[in-house]
């Protein structure tokens, strides 16, 4: 997956696949969706969101698939303060 530089990131559960069919069409804006487990990002998450270096960062999902522990990871990674939001698509 190859995208540019300052492209927005949307991070979402891979564990509740419903908000990740929901945020799907965010494919269409060719921002990069990122699955992340319920213990945190993984190495070639926080790598990847190292690299893109986004200009924003979305978390898809209800408050109990998501911790904070995904927040404050994606914010000490990006230095953005992370948008949460509930499965829907961004603006």
């Amino acid at each position: 997956m190859d995208s540019k530089t300052g492209t927005p990131v949307i991070l979402v559960s891979g564990g509740n696949y419903a908000d990740a069919l929901v945020i799907s069409s965010a494919a269409a804006k060719q921002y990069p969706i990122l699955l992340f487990s319920p213990n945190g990002l993984k190495e070639k998450i926080r790598t990847k969101l190292a690299a893109i270096k986004p200009v924003k960062v979305y978390i898809i999902g209800g408050e109990g698939a998501i911790r904070l522990k995904v927040k404050e990871q994606a914010a000490q990674i990006t230095g953005l303060e992370v948008s949460m939001r509930r499965s829907t698509m961004p603006q």
